[in-house]
């Protein structure tokens, strides 16, 4: 889809905007409407409700100052009022106040930003686009601008799309923490993995108390074999963040790289409690990972009870119950190991390596028949398949 500040910009070509509601953690394309194009980008603008461009002043207007501070007194009301319903979970009236506050300062980027992140986390792609239009036409092209129309476009998988807009926002500013994130995770998806990791490292330096950022960066460093740098990122992280369950397990998988036993141990095991202590759907991977581990040390016994307490607590997990089959294969448990790897299967059909595990079970009971059709369909899954990970079907 073609979304451009370009287009918001222009009154008149606004209606050829258009979003469908799609289905994180993952979208549905979609298809937008032509639009005509434009030949030229709109003029920077400095507004006096909104932004200096050149250095983030605002600029007042001095027979309108007594309104305004009025006007800015409410706004920071109300969106302190916003913030408060949102973090309680009380959406319709944190959205009340976010527009309440957009109002009574139109221009002002911090409110603009969030109630369009607020549309664009809920899937209301029109309203959304509604706030940026109003915002572009007020202030002219800004780095704000920009940045609202790549999340907008990130969100919904337009990637090339979301790219322009990002490079647009930075050649604005190029101070923005949550925009070079946002262009590392565009090159992740694009596996410009090296690439990502820069940019991700530069959003680390301009928001280091941002543990998200440190747990994307800290992926792609592992995705890249810098193990140790990873391990580094992801106990900063989790200095920021205790709880964060991905992250614990995502450091233990760090040490096992580095072959260090026993600190992957204690970090799987510390993933696994937090897991039980969560109320609601679980996690399957530090069970599934630790198990695995576990059985190439050599302790076969306590891996299965791992990977069996995984499957107890997130059956819908692709990786406790593939690794549960995978294991138990290796244990000459062939109906047991059947029944996991079946599971696996259903939740991931398109996983090349389940099927040439189900052939070799198929295989050991002289089920040939069946054995083949399961290997031929890993041949036709597998290629162009080097390095794909794990797909992940928790709830």
């Amino acid at each position: 889809m073609s979304f451009s500040l370009h287009v918001v910009f222009r009154h008149e070509a606004t209606h050829c905007v258009a979003f469908s509601v799609v289905a994180w953690l993952l979208l549905l394309p979609h298809r937008a409407l032509s639009c005509p194009p434009v030949s030229s980008r709109p003029t920077l603008t400095a507004n006096t409700q909104c932004e200096k461009p050149a250095n983030g002043l605002r600029l007042v207007n001095p027979s309108s100052a007594s309104l305004q501070n009025i006007e800015g007194q409410i706004a920071q009301e109300q969106f302190a009022r916003g913030l408060k319903f949102y973090s309680a979970g009380q959406m319709t009236a944190a959205e009340k106040a976010f527009k309440a506050a957009v109002r009574a300062e139109p221009g002002e980027p911090n409110y603009v930003k969030e109630i369009a992140r607020f549309y664009i986390d809920g899937g209301k792609y029109e309203q959304a686009i509604g706030v940026i239009r109003d915002y572009v036409k007020l202030c002219g092209a800004t780095a704000v601008g920009y940045a609202l129309e790549a999340e907008l476009l990130f969100k919904q998988r337009q990637y090339d799309a979301a790219l322009v807009a990002i490079h647009d926002s930075l050649a604005l500013s190029d101070h923005s923490a949550r925009m070079h994130e946002l262009l590392g995770l565009v090159l992740i998806m694009k596996r410009q993995k090296a690439a990502a990791s820069l940019e991700l490292a530069e959003a680390a330096e301009l928001d280091p108390d941002n543990p998200q950022i440190r747990y994307y960066y800290a992926r792609t460093l592992y995705s890249i074999g810098q193990y140790k740098q990873g391990a580094l990122q992801f106990e900063a992280c989790l200095r920021l963040q205790p709880n964060y369950r991905m992250a614990r397990w995502n450091l233990a998988l760090c040490y096992e790289a580095l072959r260090e036993y026993p600190n992957a141990s204690r970090n799987f095991q510390q993933a696994i409690a937090l897991e039980k202590e969560q109320k609601g759907p679980k996690q399957g991977e530090p069970f599934g990972f630790y198990g695995s581990m576990l059985f190439k040390l050599g302790k076969p016994k306590k891996a299965l009870a791992i990977l069996r307490d995984g499957v107890t607590e997130s059956p819908g997990s692709f990786v406790a119950n593939y690794e549960f089959g995978r294991v138990l294969l290796s244990l000459g448990r062939t109906h047991e190991a059947e029944h996991y790897l079946l599971v696996a299967r259903n939740l991931a059909p398109n996983y090349p390596r389940v099927y040439y595990l189900l052939g070799k079970v198929y295989e050991n009971e002289h089920r040939m028949k069946q054995a083949r059709a399961d290997w031929a369909r890993f041949e036709e899954l597998n290629k162009g398949a080097l390095g794909i990970g794990y797909p992940l079907t928790d709830p």
